[in-house]
């Protein structure tokens, strides 16, 4: 290597030890121990709510055992004050007595969440005495409140086509009793007034 000039080794640690103790000398008194770092705090996230298919699910089974009391107590809490215990069985009662049903078979089609509220649609088939199944697509709406999730109570659950005012009646009339003519064509039996002395 020509050209290059060589540092003896002695001279060259000698200047590594000088650069060493001017380097490590300060006028600051660097401390032994540092100040702790902090550490973050965890950025919060939300707990994702539970879902409301078993809420929905229950609401239906009892309705199939005309068990009100429980579909009751799955009602949210803002339904529960607009709506008594009585008044909440009674629009169910009414409603079988009226369409003279003897079975009611429900299942829960779908569930969509949205936040704290769900949206849940399902069937209703009506067994009747008088006018055979009656079948409804129906849906429902939930609200989770105080922890839970609740049903929103609105007319339309018994029947879609039920609202705020509009009840279901059952009129009935007697059909007009026929007339019975012997082969003569005279009445035997019809309708009129009948005088007896």
């Amino acid at each position: 290597m020509k050209g290059v000039t060589r540092i003896p080794r002695r001279v060259f640690l000698k200047g590594m030890g000088v650069a060493i103790l001017l380097g490590g000398c300060s006028s600051e008194l660097v401390p032994l121990t540092r100040e702790p770092t902090l550490t973050p705090l965890p950025t919060p996230t939300s707990t994702p709510l539970p879902s409301a298919d078993g809420v929905a699910q229950a609401y239906l089974a009892a309705w199939s055992r005309s068990d009100y009391v429980t579909m009751y107590d799955l009602l949210t809490p803002e339904s529960q004050r607009l709506l008594s215990p009585e008044q909440f069985t009674g629009y169910y009662s009414r409603a079988m007595i009226e369409a003279t049903v003897t079975q009611v078979d429900t299942q829960l089609q779908s569930l969509l969440h949205t936040g704290d509220r769900a949206s849940a649609t399902f069937f209703s088939g009506w067994q009747t005495s008088l006018f055979g199944p009656l079948n409804a697509n129906n849906q429902m709406q939930l609200k989770f409140v105080d922890g839970r999730w609740g049903v929103v109570w609105q007319p339309t659950l018994v029947l879609p086509q039920l609202g705020q005012g509009v009840s279901l009646a059952f009129l009935g009339e007697q059909p007009a009793r026929g007339n019975i003519y012997d082969q003569n064509f005279h009445a035997l039996a019809t309708q009129g007034q009948m005088v007896t002395i």
